[in-house]
């Protein structure tokens, strides 16, 4: 059986950066297939084309995520868009995760990123300790 896992996951319409709370400075990023060349191509068809496709490619980018997230038991979610609150909304409907923290920041970098994560769990704990 699987170890299952505590990660951040940084979030927005373009990529999602995953911080394994378990392990030191390891990460992994899921990048989104939809990028503005593809939305000008479509949208010069027409806008219905390209909001299909965008869907599509955004529930592709969701499933790829979520599927990430298979041994995860603990999840805080954020950053500086809406994905994030899309995404829970999809594993909701979609995933096996409970115990999910969701939060608005701004863009990090990556050693704001950990510390972030890091300090999130670590709040947690001392807060169920007291």
């Amino acid at each position: 059986m699987k170890k299952m896992k505590t990660y951040g996951v940084w979030m927005d319409h373009s990529k999602a950066i995953f911080i394994d709370l378990d392990a030191s400075k390891e990460n992994f990023t899921v990048n989104s297939s939809f990028n503005h060349t593809d939305k000008v191509e479509t949208l010069s068809r027409s806008e219905k084309t390209m909001h299909n496709k965008e869907q599509h490619q955004q529930l592709a980018y969701f499933k790829e995520i979520k599927d990430r997230l298979e041994n995860c038991n603990r999840l805080l979610l954020f950053g500086p868009t809406s994905a994030k609150m899309e995404f829970y909304n999809f594993i909701k409907e979609n995933g096996h995760l409970k115990d999910i923290a969701i939060e608005t920041t701004d863009k990090m970098s990556m050693n704001e990123l950990h510390a972030y994560v890091h300090k999130h769990y670590q709040n947690q704990i001392t807060q169920i300790d007291f």
